[in-house]
């Protein structure tokens, strides 16, 4: 290894082991271990856990160097002992919940809405659905299920496949004059993400302006789409393996550790001029790294299970969510917890 590689190994190290110990710190920490929300709890070590472990898997050497360094700064003067150390961590901890993990699953929930729209909508142009049904030949990648337009599919085991987009749009876009509490969440929502997942300033404008390619999509039954949005199930970079974490993936029994194997399958079906030999790309690598990063993260820490609890708890009706940002839920929950007090004050 070259001797300057190897010094910027070393360091890394030293500041993940820092950082393993400063997570350890807060997990013996007592009060200023539990994030408590809405009458949930949710112990914050096990965040900072989460996000170290998962960290190098979403954006590589940065990412990882990017969490721990933030970590390894929560030591107050530089004393890991000091009692203001658990206190800093418990801050970090919380920003990560508001700013990073619930805009990110939030916002897939409110995207996997808009897919199942999107793919039973008229429209005569060549749809992001259309693409995916074309390069995925017409059948669900995690499932192996046909659509019901698939040319030669048996229509006792076809179904409707939905366009799945891996990454969605997850800030929303505020005017810093008009709101700007929400355009400082956002700005934190993005500087995280950024950094986390590694990620230069070509391939975040490549997400920006690509939302709605097939590079950024996979075509999905219904429930197996459900699951993905859900975060309950991943594919894994290395090999594209198929990796469920609990109830509720949508993807039958069996399928974990199934491998796909990703082709382009349009010269098939493509036909006319529109389009006709004409490839469509694959799915970004990058982009189902994140996805497989943050289901990590929200099992492991069990803020997925806490943020489901949450919404089942306030959201509105048929489990879609009103709310786009931490700071919006919280106005949502303060409202509720104002209802609860003056019903109690009419029953005095």
């Amino acid at each position: 290894m070259h001797p300057v590689c190897d010094e910027i190994s070393r360091e890394d190290n030293t500041l993940v082991e820092t950082a393993t110990s400063l997570i350890n710190v807060l997990a013996a920490s007592g009060a200023e271990n539990t994030f408590e929300f809405g009458g949930l709890t949710l112990k914050l070590h096990a965040v900072l856990r989460a996000m170290l472990f998962h960290a190098a898997g979403c954006g590589g050497e940065a990412g990882q160097r990017y969490i721990a360094h933030n970590i390894s700064l929560c030591a107050a003067q530089d004393d890991p002992r000091c009692d203001h150390t658990p206190v800093m961590l418990r801050d970090l901890a919380t920003t990560w919940i508001r700013h990073f993990l619930f805009v990110f699953w939030v916002n897939a929930s409110r995207s996997a809405q808009q897919d199942r729209v999107d793919s039973f909508s008229e429209d005569n142009t060549r749809s992001f659905k259309d693409k995916l049904l074309e390069r995925d030949g017409y059948r669900c990648i995690a499932t192996g299920k046909p659509d019901v337009h698939h040319p030669s599919s048996d229509e006792d085991l076809s179904t409707y496949l939905i366009g799945c987009h891996i990454i969605r749009r997850m800030i929303p876009i505020y005017d810093s004059r008009e709101d700007p509490e929400a355009y400082n969440s956002a700005m934190a929502t993005f500087n995280i993400f950024r950094n986390y997942a590694g990620l230069s300033e070509k391939t975040l404008q490549d997400l920006e302006d690509n939302t709605d390619s097939p590079a950024n999509g996979i075509l999905l039954s219904l429930e197996s789409h459900i699951g993905f949005s859900k975060f309950r199930w991943c594919l894994q970079e290395t090999d594209y393996k198929i990796k469920t974490y609990g109830r509720g993936h949508g993807i039958g029994k069996g399928v974990n550790s199934k491998v796909v194997d990703f082709k382009d399958h349009s010269a098939k079906f493509q036909t006319g001029q529109n389009g006709l030999g004409c490839k469509i790309p694959l799915p970004e690598v990058c982009y189902l790294r994140i996805h497989a990063a943050i289901a990590g993260i929200l099992h492991m820490s069990g803020a997925g299970e806490f943020f489901d609890e949450l919404l089942e708890k306030y959201d509105s009706k048929e489990g879609s969510s009103p709310v786009q940002s931490w700071e919006e839920l919280d106005k949502v929950v303060e409202m509720a917890r104002l209802r609860e007090q003056l019903s109690a004050m009419d029953l005095s």
